[in-house]
């Protein structure tokens, strides 16, 4: 499993997620995230133009090579065209907050996407968004998190809305759909 390779020996994983307005900006949260012990970190782009995200995710490589770094585009790419973006460069993941995942079907989005993964030269680990804040919930939760185990290294879910956390019976049902599996919970 792409996830447990990344973090071995690690049973917690601590993962910030920088918002990016700037490069200047994005530099100064990697600093500190990283000087602060943080595991890794995911970019989230609030930068409509993804050739400047690109800019600054390579500032940010560049000033932490060794370091593992995700990135998560938000509305401003697919799943499909993200993997197209991230080809030729070393990211260590990918995170798609709404991953089109059902109680038994997945969107042709991702699994367009998963069509195409095995070909990427550099393995990411995928975080996918199951039961997401600002998505509808699924009929069946259970259901849908043990179908998004097929699918993606790390089911993430959250609260219903930004800045709500999730209920501890939510997580009580995605910790027992996801089994072993590795489980996220995002916020914010």
């Amino acid at each position: 499993m792409r996830f447990r390779d990344a973090f071995k020996h690690k049973k917690y994983v601590f993962l910030p997620v920088i918002h990016v307005d700037s490069e200047e900006q994005a530099l100064e949260n990697a600093k500190i995230a990283f000087g602060s012990g943080a595991d890794g970190l995911f970019l989230f782009s609030h930068i409509r133009d993804t050739s400047a995200f690109a800019n600054i995710y390579d500032a940010v490589r560049e000033q932490n090579p060794a370091k593992w770094i995700g990135l998560n585009f938000g509305p401003q790419l697919g799943a499909v065209d993200t993997l197209d973006w991230i080809h030729h460069k070393r990211v260590d993941g990918v995170w798609l907050s709404h991953a089109q995942i059902g109680d038994t079907t997945v969107g042709s989005d991702m699994a367009g996407l998963l069509l195409k993964r095995p070909g990427v030269a550099h393995p990411f680990v995928l975080f996918g968004g199951v039961a997401y804040k600002l998505q509808p919930p699924p009929d069946h939760l259970d259901q849908t998190v043990a179908n998004a185990t097929k699918f993606v290294d790390v089911v993430v879910t959250s609260g219903d809305a930004v800045g709500i956390p999730p209920t501890f019976e939510k997580m009580r049902i995605v910790r027992e759909a996801a089994g072993e599996h590795p489980v996220a919970i995002g916020g914010g």
